[in-house]
This record gives structure tokens, sequence and C-alpha cells, in this order.
């Protein structure tokens, strides 16, 4: 009975339209009652699909003998079915849009890649899941840059996107149109006291100019973003009176240049000052884009990464129920809310590391411990058993550490200085010795016949390891230069 029905989808199931005369043939169902039945699988109604087992088995017996263990079997498939069966109609149609958008992905993956970043400009968390898929296909995301951005993504190259000024806070439409205008009319920009002159800075104001510095859409220029910021008041000055002059059809002989026998323009001048930290680097792409787009803050704990955790928020998927999981993450959202049933304090958290995202709850008992932690933004260790219900893993954390709690359990520091030559290890006993505590450090070295040896500081210059020592420390020889013994 079921061939003439199934056989052209080799024997299962994948219509509406199947079931439906799966219900007439075996059960004899009218088209009115299978049509209830198809309602019902759309709906997800349980009370409904209830009943129309009960009308379903009685009729299998009836209609074809069917017993009625055999024919609850059936109607099991049905109901797993509903969770997602289309009509015929339905499942062609996205199949066909399905097969259009795997054929663009695989043969123009740049613009494809470009054409979701813009359809989902105003959804971070999908610009950020198609900006990790486009770099695992090789495609680079680049940030804004206003001599090479318009308002929304465009490609710029066989496997680099460039991100659209309109996704930075602060910088609107009228702004863009400004700036993009001036650009194609005269050419790039070539520092930001050009910028300034060149662009209305009554669309293109202080608030325009410091989010696209921050943002590092200036950075083409080959100042430091400090500079900039630290300039940026003398170049708005500077470029407004310009504006003013020229509006009113004067001319400055410093502005004039010497070609057309004026003077020359006062050089630009930027203070002497060093980048911001890259700590508030990150901090200033997040506040403006919405995410980190020329790095990550957990960059820097790569090495405390493979050393004290057991899991990312990749690997989690593949851990058994209720199997405990570390990990290094920061908490990127939070929100605090209450018990249903007593009333008592938990949290329901946001955890990123550089692999993805997971939801994790914080349950009464836990966050009496962890509360102090719990700020947007905070690197933390989080401790907790992963549960597998839901189509993602979650984690119910039983503790959250702060990031420097992990150093106490550090038992010795090595050192690699064969590639990092004596000049270094000068630096390196001035940073032990700011640091003075009871884990050893030793260091490997080159002898002058050319072998290798280890061997260990004296007692002055143990430490206690914290998280400035260890940086400062990878700073001088190298990530892959550091290791650290538990």
């Amino acid at each position: 009975k079921l061939e003439k029905v199934l056989k052209n989808s080799y024997g299962v199931a994948i219509y509406q339209e199947q079931v439906m005369q799966m219900a007439c043939e075996l059960a004899g169902f009218s088209m009115t009652e299978a049509d209830n039945l198809r309602r019902a699988m759309s709906k997800k109604k349980a009370d409904v699909m209830q009943k129309m087992r009960a009308t379903f088995v009685k009729g299998c017996r009836k209609e074809s003998a069917i017993e009625e263990e055999e024919a609850n079997r059936l109607f099991d498939l049905i109901d797993y079915f509903s969770g997602y069966g289309f009509n015929r109609s339905h499942s062609a149609a996205y199949a066909f849009v399905s097969y259009r958008t795997a054929w663009l992905k695989a043969n123009y993956p740049v613009e494809f890649m470009c054409a979701l970043l813009t359809n989902e400009k105003d959804n971070i968390d999908k610009i950020v899941e198609y900006r990790r898929e486009a770099l695992a296909m090789g495609i680079r995301v680049l940030p804004p840059d206003v001599n090479e951005s318009r308002a929304v993504f465009r490609v710029t190259g066989d496997d680099r996107i460039r991100y659209g000024l309109l996704g930075v806070k602060n910088v609107g439409l009228a702004a863009i149109e400004s700036l993009v205008g001036e650009r194609e009319k005269d050419g790039p920009f070539a520092s930001v006291y050009d910028l300034c002159r060149r662009v209305d800075t009554r669309t293109n104001n202080r608030k325009v100019l410091e989010s696209l510095i921050k943002c590092g859409a200036l950075d083409s220029f080959g100042v430091k973003r400090s500079q900039m910021m630290a300039s940026l008041d003398e170049a708005m000055a500077s470029g407004t009176k310009r504006q003013r002059e020229e509006a009113v059809g004067q001319m400055s002989f410093f502005g004039m240049g010497e070609d057309n026998g004026g003077f020359s323009a006062r050089a630009e001048v930027y203070p002497e000052m060093k980048e911001w930290p890259q700590p508030q680097i990150l901090s200033f792409e997040k506040e403006l884009l919405g995410f980190y787009l020329s790095g990550h803050p957990l960059e820097r704990y790569e090495v405390e990464r493979k050393l004290f955790t057991n899991a990312t928020t990749a690997t989690l998927s593949g851990m058994r129920e209720e199997m405990t999981a570390v990990l290094i993450a920061l908490l990127s959202h939070v929100k605090l809310t209450t018990t249903k049933k007593t009333g008592e304090r938990m949290a329901i958290l946001g955890v990123e590391d550089l692999e993805g995202s997971v939801e994790a709850l914080v349950f009464p008992k836990a966050y009496q411990q962890a509360a102090p932690r719990i700020k947007e933004g905070a690197i933390v260790v989080v401790k907790g058993k992963v549960s597998r219900e839901g189509e993602a893993p979650k984690i119910f954390i039983d503790e959250i550490g702060d990031i420097s709690d992990i150093y106490r359990m550090v038992r010795m520091i090595t050192l690699d200085m064969t590639k990092a030559g004596p000049e270094k290890l000068a630096l390196i006993r001035k940073k032990l010795e700011l640091f003075p505590g009871k884990v050893p450090v030793h260091l490997r070295i080159d002898t002058k016949n050319h072998r290798s040896v280890e061997i260990k500081v004296g007692q002055g210059l143990f430490v206690a390891p914290n998280e400035v020592l260890m940086e400062e420390i990878k700073a001088l020889v190298g990530e892959g230069a550091c290791k650290v013994s538990l």
C-alpha cells in the first residue's frame, strides 16, 4: 500500500502530501481528515496529534489489518516527520534556493560572503558568524578604511572584503556620502589634517572623526591612533578655518603653496607618544563595531589556554553530558535574573572565546561565589558541567575565577633564550627582579660549543607569577619560548 506513495522518494516520507496519502491508504482517512493531520503537524499541536493517533491506530486495524503496536510505530514515524517536513512545493522552492546559494558560494565565494555580510549589517551576531566563516574560507574581512570603504561591505580583491562605514557607530549616511564623494572627486586622503580640510566638518563632526580613528578607519595614514586622537582638535580647527576662508573667497598665503606664489603650509606635526595599549584598542573596536576586528583580548592568553583548560566553546559539542569543562573566556553578555520558585539571584551569560560562543547559566548556589567576577567584558576562568539539552551545548557554571588566579598553580617557568641573544638576558633579569617570589625560573641557553643547556636562576630571581610578568616575558622572548610547569 505504501509503495505507490513512497516510491519516488525511495521509501522515505519527505513531503506532507505523502503523510496525507499514507493516512488515507492505511487508515482510511478522508482528505479532510488527512488535511487536519497535515495542519496539526505544521503547527506542532501535541494535543491534536494525540487525538489523531487514536483515530489512525483504529483506522489501520480496520482498513489494513495492522496491529496496534505496528500502527503506533507508523504514527511515531509520522510524528517524527512533523519536526522537519514541508509540503512539496515549499520543499522544491527551498531546494532551488539552496542550490543557487551553494553554487554562488562555490563559484563566487568572496562576492557571496560580501552579500551575506551586507544583508546582515545590523545584526552583530551574524556579522561575527559570517566573518568567522569567511576566515575559514581564506577570505579576509578588513577593517573600515576611509580610503577604500563605502557605506556597505565591498569586495576589494580576490580574497578581501572591506568593512562598510555604516557599520561604525556614530557614523551616519550623510557623513559617509560627504566623505566618499570628496574621495572620488579629489583622490585618497593623505592624513587626518587632509581629511579635516576636505570633508564637510558639519556632517563629519568630532564624534564621527573620533569614531573613525578609534575603530581603525584612519590607520592607512601610517600614524598611531593615539597620535591622531591627540591632534584631532588642531586638525579640525585648521580644516574649519580653511573651509571658512574658501567660502568667502579668501586664500591664505600659507594655504596657496609655493607653486602659486604663497608660502608652504606648516608641516603636520603629531605628538611623540606611545600607541594605546592593545586591550584599549580592542575595547574601542568592540564599542564602535560591536565586535573585535583587529584581534581578540583572549589572543594574549594562548599559553595559559593550552596549560590550564580542557575545552573551548567549539569542543563542548563533543563532550559528554555533565562532563566538567574548564575554559578561559570573555563574558560577552550578562543578564541578571531571579528563579521563578524562590526568587533567588542567578545569571545567564554569553561566554565567548576565539572559537565561538555559548550560553552559560549560573544558578543561585554558584552565583554567590561568582557574583563579584560577573561583569560584561571580563576575562575569566569558567568551570562547569556541560549540558546537552537543546540544539546547542550549554555550561552550568560551578565556579568563575579571575584570570590572575591561574598563576597560583605555576610551579616553574622555563624560558628558551637560545634565539633571544645575550642583550635579552639583562632585560629578563630586570623583569624577574620586579616580581620577587618563590617560583624558580629556568633559562635554556647556548654554550660556546653550541650545546644547549638549562640553568636555574639564583633564588634572588625567583618570582611570583602574575599576568603582567607573563605578558612582559612573552613580549621579550616570544610566545613559544615561554613554558610553565604546574
